[in-house]
């Protein structure tokens, strides 16, 4: 038995530099037929731990605010989806991390990421807990990539405060919370702007947070809108947004105003006879009083903003 642990140790850097077929060596049945399995298999015992099964999650504190530090496989980290409110992948930052890290990917275990949990309904319409990297997306890209480049890394923990809100635009107003301390990229990054303006009409409109009118979720229909689309509707203008606190208000004095006379215009249309489109959107602006989603292409967006 000891010469094949020797052979298995003087062949160790040739499965190692075989990349993807060594990886399918190592996953190799345990036969009798298979005799180089059986070295491999016997050798990973000792000195090649199993890179396919994840360590396991372990909770370290609570904080005051409810949210969680845990500490998660990086591999599971690399699976979590990034919030679609991010800010755009920079993918320079990205291979400046990489660089600064060079073998030592495993120094990011020492970083904190942050996870946010919210209920969002799927394509059966049914409200599922669903998991979002918000912040930490460039590190992870680095780990992403490290696990796609070596396949037969090894896994390691990295440190995670997940955080559970209320709804998706409950999000918004976390991630703001969160970037607050990097002030410099207010005013370029695009989708960072389109979040201040979701989030004040978030405020104003959602008072009845178990229905809410505006809905950050991929199934939202109309009389309700959809967050992701009034997020892109905005980003469009970015280069035109002012930031601060007083225009923002101004604005949604606007679209409020806007919102009322909307409203009233379209239930002129349930008293005529001949309108025979959209009753049953019709039925709903009217039920709750919102018509920013009436039009899907959002034209009071540009029309408030005075542009």
């Amino acid at each position: 038995m000891y010469e094949y642990i020797r052979f298995a140790q003087l062949h160790q850097g040739i499965f190692e530099t075989m990349g993807f077929l060594g990886c399918m060596l190592y996953k190799r049945p345990f036969t009798k037929r298979n005799r180089l399995g059986k070295i491999i298999n016997f050798y990973k015992k000792f000195e090649h731990p199993a890179t396919d099964k994840q360590p396991n999650n372990i909770m370290l504190r609570t904080f005051s605010d409810g949210s969680k530090l845990m500490s998660i496989s990086a591999r599971e980290l690399t699976n979590i989806p990034v919030w679609n409110g991010n800010r755009i992948l920079d993918e320079k930052h990205a291979k400046k991390i990489q660089e600064d890290l060079g073998h030592n990917i495993e120094q990011l275990e020492s970083t904190v990421f942050r996870v946010v949990q919210y209920k969002e309904s799927n394509a059966d319409n049914q409200y599922v807990l669903q998991k979002y990297l918000i912040d930490g997306q460039h590190r992870a890209h680095v780990i992403r990539m490290h696990f796609q480049e070596t396949l037969c890394a090894p896994d390691f923990q990295v440190l995670v405060i997940e955080k559970k809100v209320d709804s998706p635009l409950d999000a918004i107003e976390y991630f703001n919370m969160l970037n607050n301390v990097k002030a410099q990229q207010w005013t370029h990054d695009p989708t960072l702007i389109a979040n201040k303006y979701v989030a004040a009409l978030d405020k104003q409109f959602n008072v009845d947070k178990k229905s809410p009118l505006i809905r950050l979720e991929k199934s939202t229909k109309r009389p309700y809108l959809s967050g992701d689309l009034l997020r892109q509707a905005f980003e469009k203008y970015a280069p035109q947004l002012k930031l601060d606190n007083e225009h923002i208000q101004l604005f949604v004095a606007k679209v409020v105003k806007w919102n009322e006379k909307a409203v009233q215009e379209i239930r002129l249309k349930l008293l005529q006879e001949s309108e025979k489109k959209n009753t049953n959107l019709i039925e709903g602006v009217d039920k709750r009083n919102f018509a920013l989603a009436y039009n899907p292409k959002l034209p009071w967006i540009k029309e408030c903003l005075g542009i």
